[in-house]
């Protein structure tokens, strides 16, 4: 399990999909980062929990991670940090 979390980890850094990401989702992937719930990002926002919950699958799918390959937010959250998106304090 290690070996396909480290894989997922690794194909995600090797590419630049974060470039692919709108602006809505460069934001809600650094509100993830700092581990917030959909509850919690969707209030933030002022959207419904279940627009949070859609925009991350779409994250998950961009960014090329899988269920299969461990934990979509942990793995979404570990990208975010190393390639700096992180939201503003305030935001």
């Amino acid at each position: 399990m290690n070996d396909q979390i480290n894989l997922a980890i690794q194909r995600a850094f090797d590419t630049e999909p974060v470039d692919e990401l709108t602006p809505r989702e460069l934001h809600v992937l650094g509100l993830v980062s700092l581990g917030m719930t959909d509850k919690e990002i969707a209030s933030a926002i002022r959207v419904k929990p279940p627009s949070v919950t859609a925009c991350c699958a779409r994250i998950y799918r961009r960014l090329g991670l899988r269920e299969s390959n461990g934990n979509p937010r942990v793995l979404a959250s570990l990208y975010a940090i190393r390639a700096g998106v992180m939201p503003a304090m305030g935001e």
